[in-house]
């Protein structure tokens, strides 16, 4: 298989939190939007009648937190509130079960311009953490910005935190792959062996388990990158799977468990680790080629010692595909830095 072009641009992690009109300050955190929660401990909060409400910011994404877990009713998915320097964006929430999809109306201009698609979020445990992409905005940000959130339904009061954030800090990982054909309409048969384009430098993949054993990456290329500390990625794939290893052993933040966006030819997936509780994760997907309708699980995952290893079952995946593809990925969380041009 050939493996091509890849090219890594991930932004700085920071986090700068501020509760209600009292500057408090938190740690540089990673949040990641798996239904955990943990990652909000360090992150000021502010009390709005029987909820804590708390937003944070970094490179090109907006977080936001609501913990309803006290109240008897069920958490709020719409009208929030969320200010971002000048700009203001009513956000709702619309999907079903843990998984979510941002929508908002953004009435920076005055005209309720409505807005489709800006994020994802998860609601578990009657609490809520919210990804804003920063990218699905109409308005750019460069730098310090004021983050705001309330909900009048909540009650009266807001959430404020002052955060570095840039809507340009985000590039894919691009990673040219020759995939062998597969036999129209299976992604288990492949059609015509001749199909696979030779490749200069192959490697085979068939030796992957998503164990927890992270031994049988050791001959798969990999770059480094990182924001507090280094982080060793690879992409690999094979007629039925493609796979995405994290080693995040030598940073001192928690590797990843979403905001990994996946693109196969022309088609985009939202990528998220759901945890089972026990250090495997089922991997979900939204179709970003199709609304951003959920796929359920597509795929494996284990995180062991801060290491990440995940399959992604090409079956599962609503598109079939044949011949060589492009196929990008990227996660702002990962760190920042650039590799280019590596063959794996």
């Amino acid at each position: 298989m050939r493996y091509k072009g890849l090219a890594f641009l991930l932004s700085c992690v920071g986090a700068l939190a501020f509760a209600g009109s009292q500057s408090a300050s938190a740690a540089t955190t990673m949040v990641n939007v798996d239904g955990l929660y943990s990652d909000w401990d360090s992150i000021a909060k502010t009390s709005i009648g029987s909820s804590n409400l708390a937003i944070t910011g970094t490179g090109s994404h907006v977080y936001f937190y609501v913990d309803a877990s006290k109240q008897s009713s069920a958490v709020k998915l719409s009208d929030y509130n969320v200010k971002i320097g000048s700009s203001t964006y009513k956000i709702s929430l619309s999907g079903s079960g843990e998984n979510y999809i941002l929508q908002g109306q953004d009435q920076t201009t005055g005209n309720s311009t409505t807005l489709n698609d800006i994020g994802a979020a998860v609601v578990k445990d009657n609490k809520i953490e919210a990804d804003i992409d920063l990218t699905k905005l109409p308005e750019t940000f460069n730098g310090m910005q004021t983050l705001t959130i309330l909900n009048d339904s909540l009650g009266s009061g807001e959430a404020t935190s002052l955060n570095d954030i840039s809507t340009t800090a985000a590039t894919d990982l691009a990673n040219e792959v020759a995939m062998p054909t597969l036999a129209s309409g299976s992604s288990d048969t492949i059609a015509d062996s001749s199909n696979v384009a030779s490749a200069t430098n192959s490697m085979t993949t068939s030796g992957i388990t998503i164990d927890g054993d992270d031994s049988d990456w050791d001959n798969v290329a990999k770059i480094q990158t990182g924001y507090s500390g280094t982080n060793d990625v690879a992409v690999a794939t094979d007629s039925k799977h493609v796979y995405f290893y994290v080693n995040g052993t030598n940073s001192t933040s928690p590797v990843a468990t979403n905001s990994y966006q996946l693109n196969i030819g022309s088609n985009g997936y939202y990528v998220s680790l759901i945890s089972n509780g026990d250090g495997t994760y089922n991997v979900q997907a939204q179709d970003q080629s199709n609304n951003w309708v959920q796929l359920g699980t597509i795929g494996t995952a284990t995180i062991k010692n801060n290491v990440l290893e995940a399959q992604i079952n090409l079956s599962d995946l609503p598109q079939k595909y044949s011949g060589v593809q492009t196929v990008s990925l990227s996660n702002q969380q990962v760190g920042p830095g650039t590799a280019t041009n590596m063959v794996i």
